[in-house]
């Protein structure tokens, strides 16, 4: 499959992008790109974040820069796209979202901080992939990833990516806390499925935490879980009608689950 630089950049499965600039090698972190791969989201259920991220990070490299004069948004159409995997609720801000995954690993005092960071990030790169269409004054927009790191607009407008380049550092570490959360989640949800431990509280506690981890979570039970997921109303989901009939209800992860238990004998379960 060839490398697409539309919208954003992707690449083919299970691949690293040749990155041969050693201003941007730093950027492909092994143990982030296989937290990415474990996360899921609603409307995405089978898309691999670890692809977005790395195309991202090809869009950098000086060759395509050279070639590609719309590099700078491309790469943050995908940077940008992943922040849209952490979402629990769809309808929540980008504050509360940051907070939720945030609050499990730093203090209150450092998810203030982390959160207005992230926000100016994602505001950053939402404005690049629509070439500060909405930005009414270039010369005044600025955006502060980091206590120390403003960026300015007209810098980025004009060609000066430098501090552009800091801020995808940034975002990398960023981006690093929050995954590392979700991760560890999964870790957990192994341990309940292979100890067979059914406990109502436990999995409840899964199914609340997030959108991925209620996903996770229905892709790894199998039809000894069914009768008792059941019994405990684990399942009552698919007796609510769906908001958006033709987008989600067929990619409920509760009927993801039932779908995959049609296709075996669950007589000796239920």
């Amino acid at each position: 499959m060839a490398i697409s630089l539309s919208d954003n950049i992707t690449l083919p499965e299970n691949s690293i992008p040749p990155i041969v600039d050693i201003e941007i090698a730093d950027l492909i972190d092994l143990e982030l790109l296989s937290k990415l791969d474990s996360i899921k989201s609603n409307g995405n259920l089978y898309k691999r974040y670890s692809e977005i991220y790395s195309g991202g990070v090809y869009a950098l490299n000086a060759k395509n820069r050279t070639e590609n004069s719309d590099w700078m948004s491309q790469s943050a159409n995908s940077f940008r796209e992943i922040f849209y995997v952490l979402k629990k609720n769809e309808a929540k801000d980008l504050k509360s979202v940051l907070e939720d995954y945030l609050k499990k690993t730093i203090t209150k005092k450092e998810i203030e901080k982390y959160k207005r960071f992230l926000e100016s990030l994602y505001n950053l790169f939402t404005d690049l992939t629509h070439h500060f269409s909405s930005v009414a004054n270039l010369a005044e927009q600025v955006y502060q990833v980091n206590e120390n790191l403003f960026i300015k607009a007209s810098e980025l407008d004009q060609g000066d990516y430098s501090n552009y380049f800091k801020a995808v550092r940034l975002y990398k570490e960023y981006l690093k806390l929050m995954v590392i959360t979700a991760f560890e989640t999964h870790q957990k949800i192994d341990k309940c499925i292979k100890d067979n431990k059914k406990d109502k509280e436990q999995v409840r506690m899964f199914l609340n935490n997030s959108v991925d981890s209620n996903i996770y979570f229905f892709s790894k039970t199998d039809e000894n879980w069914l009768h008792w997921l059941w019994t405990k109303g684990f399942l009552v989901a698919l007796k609510e009608p769906a908001k958006d009939p033709t987008k989600y209800s067929y990619r409920m992860p509760e009927l993801e689950y039932l779908t995959r238990m049609a296709e075996k004998d669950i007589t000796k379960f239920i």
